[in-house]
């Protein structure tokens, strides 16, 4: 609504002024020049006109956006990473092929990698919006791009969740071969007005500290001056998840690992 009161609101203006100089150039006997000129005025009206609506737009994106996620999300800006990746294949390799891995190993015995994360928003819900945040991971062994990541996060002003639909959601059409299209639910979310699902499992920031086990899964998000800190650990095979957030700079740590050492990811923001 404030959107289409500031569209309405510039374009009243814009139209005074198109109006009267318009009406100078009749009443002065205009020359061909000089209404070129007009012309000229009206176009650079209406650019104005589109600037000024887009401002909005941000400014209002940029007040309603969670503290702790990417504060310049409306510039299209990438965010670049330093880590380190494992698998069980490395764990594994003998001979020239471990000697081949040797030399791009960090002091854990992990590969090196970075990363660039873009993120983007994927779909506008009646409260808050899902983000797809996307890491391009490039390994130091060949510097070519290693694996691709993405994550869907449902941003509030006062929370973020991993998304996943509600309970009653009908998954019929999204899910081919065991896996589930989470783009085509959200954009069918979308469409039905269809909020995610509000499970505390599923918070990765808030800003409170929490405390709480389901089953094997012991989960803790600690608030402490400007950061919040998310880690959830399985007490039965190590699994793992973590993200740390800080304000004025989004997601500075993303981390995750299956099983002792068998697979996992660890990823720091590069300042």
């Amino acid at each position: 609504m404030k959107e289409i009161k500031a569209y309405f609101s510039v374009k009243k203006v814009n139209n005074l002024v198109i109006i009267f100089i318009v009406a100078i150039g009749v009443i002065t006997g205009c020359s061909n020049k000089q209404m070129v000129n007009v012309a000229e005025v009206v176009n650079h009206e209406k650019q104005s006109l589109t600037t000024s609506v887009e401002e909005v737009s941000h400014n209002e994106e940029a007040q309603n956006i969670n503290q702790f996620f990417c504060y310049d999300i409306s510039s299209n800006k990438q965010y670049l990473y330093r880590g380190s990746l494992w698998n069980q294949d490395m764990y594994d390799a003998e001979g020239s092929k471990y000697a081949e891995y040797n030399k791009y190993l960090d002091s854990e015995g992990r590969l090196r990698v970075m990363a660039n994360l873009a993120v983007s928003k994927v779909a506008k819900l009646t409260k808050g919006n899902i983000y797809e945040l996307k890491f391009s991971i490039t390994g130091a062994k060949n510097n070519t791009e290693e694996k691709d990541e993405k994550i869907y996060l449902w941003i509030t002003k006062d929370k973020i969740y991993q998304f996943c639909p509600p309970n009653d959601f009908d998954y019929k059409g999204f899910v081919e071969n065991g896996i589930v299209n989470e783009l085509g639910c959200i954009k069918e979310m979308e469409k039905s007005g269809q909020l995610p699902s509000t499970e505390r499992s599923l918070i990765r920031c808030i800003n409170t500290n929490m405390k709480f086990k389901e089953d094997v899964w012991e989960t803790e998000i600690s608030v402490t001056n400007n950061q919040c800190t998310y880690c959830a650990y399985n007490s039965r095979n190590s699994s793992y998840s973590k993200f740390v957030w800080e304000t004025g700079k989004g997601l500075v740590c993303y981390s995750w690992g299956y099983g002792a050492r068998k697979e996992g990811l660890d990823l720091k923001l590069v300042e």
